[in-house]
């Protein structure tokens, strides 16, 4: 597994929030949930964003389309999460359009599974509102990862 470096201090913010210590980083993505979805590690940062969405498109659009309870979201979003997550630490200060989509891609998470802060019945009322436009926005995703370079 590849170490993560933590290079801007936003990022240092980023592992707090998740509950993790900067030099933790590397054994809590390895110990993740059931790890379904891995961050390529081989490749540019445009290869790998394209091989980490086709990994993870079509359980994202799965769950968003299933009627789990929030404590099953709540799970679910941990290793779609933390793939991205990781994918954004490791391209961190790179120029490419890998650092303007991974935002947006964690704002379709939130979306599809609910932010870990928000109490269960917003992440509830979150989801229900945004449902619909889910599969709208993994189009405009799609088109955007293809046109990655």
């Amino acid at each position: 597994m590849k170490v993560l470096e933590v290079r801007f201090p936003c990022m240092v913010g980023i592992l707090f929030a998740l509950g993790i210590a900067p030099g933790q980083a590397n054994v809590a993505f390895a110990a993740g949930e059931a790890a379904k979805i891995e961050v390529p590690e081989d490749g540019t940062a445009a290869e790998r964003a394209k091989a980490l969405w086709k990994a993870s498109r079509p359980v994202i659009l799965a769950d968003a389309k299933a009627n789990y309870s929030d404590a099953e979201y709540m799970k679910r979003r941990g290793p779609v999460w933390n793939a991205w997550i990781r994918l954004q630490m490791s391209t961190a200060g790179e120029s490419n359009g890998v650092g303007r989509l991974i935002p947006d891609i964690l704002g379709l998470l939130n979306d599809v599974y609910g932010w870990t802060a928000d109490a269960p019945k917003a992440r509830q009322e979150r989801r229900d509102r945004r449902r619909k436009f889910v599969e709208k926005r993994m189009a405009e995703l799609d088109n955007r990862v293809a046109a990655l370079k």
